[in-house]
């Protein structure tokens, strides 16, 4: 089983802003949709590490993060989503992890890591940035945005919406894994990071 995360956020740093919106799929093998996730969560707003930059990104005011689900119903909650699976792949639309370590430090800065690491532990993540990259030349694009990706394979993405952003980083890898790639239910660790784009 793999999870593909997005997150929304007050800021650009980890340990200094906060997630308010998070999405998350769960999907297995052959990259077939098992279960989605959406949640937005509360957030210090007072903090003066706060991006009005940030707010212009995905819309959200002080007022409506200050409304938002609790931080820890909506780690119970997201724990209980990931449910009996473990050393999950976790998979991302990110450039440096930027999704994963806003995971992470949302986690730590309430002492409940070790009850995420239980399912994701960060060791084998994928972003398809990455992926996209190593095709950058067959794909004919000159960025690898996530909007820009979904453009070309037609998929209609709300950008900087935590759940499209999802299923966009879904579709995007779909992509890659079915139109690119084998269609036989290789996994998808063990060739897409290849770079290979020749079908059997």
């Amino acid at each position: 089983m793999k999870v593909i995360i997005d997150v929304e956020t007050t800021g650009f740093d980890p340990y200094r802003n906060d997630i308010i919106s998070l999405a998350a799929l769960l999907v297995d093998e052959k990259l077939r949709l098992v279960d989605e996730f959406y949640q937005t969560v509360q957030a210090d707003t007072e903090n003066q590490w706060y991006s009005e930059d940030a707010e212009k990104v995905h819309g959200f005011t002080k007022t409506h993060i200050n409304s938002f689900q609790p931080v820890k119903e909506f780690q119970r909650r997201f724990l209980q989503f990931l449910g009996p699976y473990k050393n999950m792949q976790m998979i991302y639309h990110a450039r440096a992890s930027f999704d994963w370590k806003f995971l992470l430090a949302h986690f730590v800065k309430t002492d409940n890591h070790y009850q995420l690491y239980k399912h994701v532990t960060g060791n084998n993540n994928l972003s398809t940035i990455s992926v996209a990259r190593r095709h950058k030349v067959s794909l004919g694009l000159t960025s690898l945005s996530l909007d820009n990706l979904c453009r070309h394979i037609g998929f209609d993405l709300d950008h900087h919406n935590a759940l499209s952003d999802a299923y966009g980083c879904f579709h995007v890898l779909r992509f890659f894994y079915k139109e690119l790639l084998w269609e036989d239910g290789v996994s998808t660790a063990s060739y897409v990071n290849s770079g290979s784009m020749k079908k059997t």
